[in-house]
């Protein structure tokens, strides 16, 4: 009896610990997005094609990025309540809010207290170490599975209702961004081409790790 007791405490403990490392994945996850979206734009190779689209869209109505991210979540959001309500949680609101703020915020960061990139090789490196932030943090606050982002929530619900695996449906949601805001004027480059194709793999690769992490602690 005593013994049953201890183990429904344990049970009960860890599960609020997981809990609460849920939430610090959330909220780390997202922040760590918008640094690594920051420190993509600071590398001038391009940006992901989600950002390229919304910057597209911004320059091309002459609104704020903030509010052009928050429009088109909203919009998403509107078309999934109506698809599969039930994947909008408290983490799908919390990155709709939070990234475009932390990309702002990590850009004039880098802008104003890091210095020039001059050669074509720096900026490779720059921008590789941005696709891995930008990658772990999805990878971060998928885990947590406490909600999707408005965005994420696509090629989400594609790899669940057709053969495509999370991989390639990724793929398919970042190369449609990426030929719309390019007719939109969206920056690009080399690093945009290769985020259509390298960023699903990452992701995966870090929520089964972030995944990993969590179960265990």
């Amino acid at each position: 009896m005593g013994r049953s007791r201890k183990e429904s405490q344990d049970i009960k403990l860890h599960s609020g610990t997981r809990k609460r490392n849920d939430y610090i994945f959330l909220l780390a996850g997202n922040i760590i997005i918008g640094l690594g979206i920051a420190v993509f734009i600071k590398a001038n190779l391009g940006v992901d094609p989600f950002t390229m689209f919304n910057m597209g869209l911004s320059n091309t109505l002459n609104i704020s990025f903030s509010v052009i991210q928050w429009a088109v979540g909203l919009s998403i959001l509107g078309v999934v309540f109506f698809i599969d309500r039930k994947k909008i949680n408290i983490g799908t609101i919390v990155n709709m809010i939070m990234v475009a703020p932390a990309i702002e915020g990590g850009a004039w960061l880098l802008n104003n207290f890091t210095p020039q990139i001059n050669t074509l090789i720096v900026s490779i490196i720059v921008a590789a170490i941005g696709f891995v932030i930008f990658s772990g943090g999805v990878g971060m606050y998928l885990a947590a599975n406490l909600g999707i982002a408005p965005y994420d929530l696509i090629f989400v619900i594609l790899a669940e209702r057709t053969p495509m695996s999370l991989r390639v449906s990724r793929i398919c949601s970042d190369g449609f961004c990426f030929f719309v805001g390019f007719l939109l004027g969206g920056p690009f480059g080399i690093g945009t081409v290769l985020c259509v194709f390298c960023v699903g793999p990452l992701i995966a690769f870090f929520t089964h790790k972030s995944e990993e992490y969590l179960n265990s602690h």
